[in-house]
C-alpha cells in the first residue's frame, strides 16, 4: 500500500477529513467552547479570555476520527496585572513564578495571591471550574439534535500534573453514530513579550518570529507536588511554546508533515500490534509514543536536513516519504537509548519518558 495515497486516506485510520459531518462536529465543538469561555468572562471580568485551538486539529494533522479536541483559554487580564519573578523562574527552568505587580497589591486581588504575593493558580482554577461546571448544566448549549452531554466530567485534581478541564459529549449523526468526543480545556496566561532565557525562536521565519516573540510564551496554570508525601502544592506556571510549535508546523515541507502524519498512523493499534513489556500488561504503541514525541523527532529531522530549495515543494517520491518516516522512528529509538531529546524552542522540554518508551 502506498503511504501517501493509501495509508493517509484509510477511513477512520488516516487523516481526518473535516468536510460534511466532520465539519459539523468541529463547528459545534468550537462554538461550545466559545460559549463556555464567554460565560467565564461574563461572570468575572478578571477572567476575560481568548480561546486558542490547540492539538493536532489546529495543525491539520489529526488522524483517525474527530473524537478529540484541545483548546487553551488564555486569561488576558493576568498578563496585565502580573510580572515574572525572574530569580525564581531562572532556577526552575520548566516553570514560571508570577507575582502581582506591587501597585496592585490591595484587597480587590487578595484572593488571587498567597501571602508572598505570588499568583495562586489553584484558587483561580477552582473559580473557573465552578463556572464551567455550572455552564455545562445549561440545556440550551446542547440544542443541536445530534449532540448530548454525557454528563461525564473528569474531576482532575488540580495538584496532578495534568490540570485540564475535561468533559465528554456524544455525537449521533448519519455517519458518526454514538461517537464519544473528548474535549480538553487548559487555562493559561502570558506576559507580553516575555520568554525564558535561552529560548530558541530562530527556526521561525522573521515575520512570524517577531510576532511570536511579542506575544510571549504561554504560561499554563499548573501546580507541582512537593514534599516526601507529595502533599505540598507549589503554585507555578508551566512554560509552553505551543504558539511557536503551531507556526513551525506550517513552515516545514509537505514531505516532513506527511511523514509525521504517517508515523502517527503507524502507531494505531489496528496497524501496530500491542507490546508486552516484562510483567506489564499489553500496551498500545500510541500509549507509549505520543504524537508530541513524534512531532519533536520530525522537527529534529527537518531541522537537520532542511534545504531551502525543497522547503516549498508540494510533491515528492514515495521512497522519500518512506525514508523520512523510518528516520523519525530511528530518532525515537536513539532518544530512548541515550536519553537526549531534541529541544526545538525551550531549553527544557520533558516530552520523552525514557523508561516508558523502553
Amino acid at each position: 500500500m502506498h503511504l501517501k495515497s493509501g495509508l493517509r486516506r484509510l477511513t477512520n485510520i488516516g487523516c481526518v477529513s473535516f468536510t460534511q459531518e466532520g465539519m459539523m462536529i468541529k463547528q459545534f465543538v468550537n462554538e461550545l467552547i466559545t460559549k463556555l469561555c464567554l460565560e467565564m468572562s461574563c461572570r468575572d471580568k478578571i477572567l476575560t479570555n481568548t480561546v486558542i485551538e490547540s492539538g493536532s486539529i489546529s495543525e491539520n494533522t489529526k488522524v483517525g476520527i474527530p473524537d478529540e479536541f484541545d483548546f487553551v483559554c488564555v486569561l488576558e487580564k493576568f498578563g496585565q496585572i502580573c510580572e515574572v519573578d525572574e530569580v525564581k523562574t531562572l532556577s526552575d527552568r520548566e516553570f514560571a513564578h508570577l507575582k502581582l505587580k506591587k501597585d496592585l497589591e490591595h484587597e480587590d486581588f487578595d484572593y488571587l495571591s498567597d501571602e508572598q504575593g505570588y499568583l495562586d493558580n489553584y484558587a483561580i482554577w477552582e473559580k473557573c471550574e465552578r463556572i464551567l461546571d455550572n455552564a455545562l448544566s445549561k440545556h440550551e448549549l446542547f440544542s443541536n439534535p445530534n449532540v448530548y452531554f454525557s454528563g461525564e466530567r473528569e474531576k482532575t485534581s488540580y495538584t496532578m500534573l495534568d490540570p485540564t478541564f475535561t468533559f465528554n459529549i456524544v455525537w449521533h449523526g448519519c455517519y458518526y453514530k454514538d461517537l464519544k468526543i473528548n474535549i480538553d480545556l487548559v487555562l493559561a496566561c502570558r506576559i507580553k513579550g516575555w520568554w525564558p532565557q535561552n529560548t530558541k525562536l530562530h527556526h521561525l521565519p522573521t515575520n512570524i518570529r517577531n510576532n511570536i516573540k511579542d506575544q510571549g510564551a504561554l504560561l499554563v496554570f499548573q501546580s507541582e507536588l512537593m514534599g516526601k508525601s507529595f502533599d505540598v502544592t507549589i503554585s507555578k506556571f508551566r512554560i509552553s511554546a505551543m504558539d511557536a510549535e503551531k507556526q513551525y508546523m506550517h513552515c516545514v515541507s509537505n514531505l516532513a508533515r506527511d511523514a509525521y502524519i504517517i508515523s502517527k498512523i503507524m502507531c494505531d493499534s489496528r496497524i501496530c500490534p500491542s507490546v508486552h513489556v516484562d510483567k506489564i500488561q499489553d500496551q498500545d504503541c500510541k500509549d507509549m509514543l505520543t504524537s508530541y514525541m513524534l512531532k519533536m523527532c520530525m522537527f529534529q529531522l527537518w531541522q537537520n536536513e532542511n534545504d531551502p530549495q525543497i522547503s516549498t515543494l508540494t510533491d515528492y517520491m514515495e521512497t522519500e516519504l518512506l525514508e523520512f518516516v523510518l528516520q523519525i522512528f530511528k530518532i525515537v529509538a536513539e532518544i530512548c537509548v541515550w536519553g537526549k531529546p531534541y529541544v526545538v524552542f525551550l531549553s527544557v522540554d520533558k516530552c520523552f519518558h525514557k523508561e516508558k518508551c523502553l
